[in-house]
């Protein structure tokens, strides 16, 4: 069996929370409420080649008060990061839409035997 690289569909979770657009706002970017939420610790800086026991992530980009996406690592996994993207939107004075889709990254993974013998890798996001 071969290894090849397999791609899994990106995770998406749509939800309405009862807060305020700027408590969520909050939550979701601020380090130490965000950390809380996540169960992950901030990163800070470059983290290349450092062991970590537990789950991490890293605001890369956001829009303010409408999306904010992060750079999510798996505790122990060789460096190999996500993404992370969080939406979100009012919806009256104290409700907040809030969509998350996580983007695996891709992976070597090995091929099932039963699957189509010419084909030597497959795209997957792990």
């Amino acid at each position: 069996m071969m290894p090849g690289k397999t791609r899994i569909p990106d995770i998406a979770v749509e939800t309405l929370i009862q807060a305020p657009l700027d408590t969520v706002w909050r939550a979701l970017t601020n380090s130490i409420l965000a950390a809380e939420w996540l169960g992950a610790r901030p990163e800070q800086g470059d983290t290349n080649g450092a062991s970590r026991a537990e789950n991490s992530f890293q605001i890369i980009d956001v829009v303010p008060k409408t999306r904010v996406v992060y750079r999510w690592r798996e505790a122990d996994d060789d460096n190999i990061s996500s993404r992370v993207t969080v939406d979100i939107a009012s919806v009256g004075p104290v409700a907040t839409r809030l969509r998350l889709v996580h983007q695996p990254p891709m992976r070597l993974v090995p091929r099932a035997a039963n699957q189509n013998a010419g084909a030597r890798h497959q795209a997957h996001r792990w």
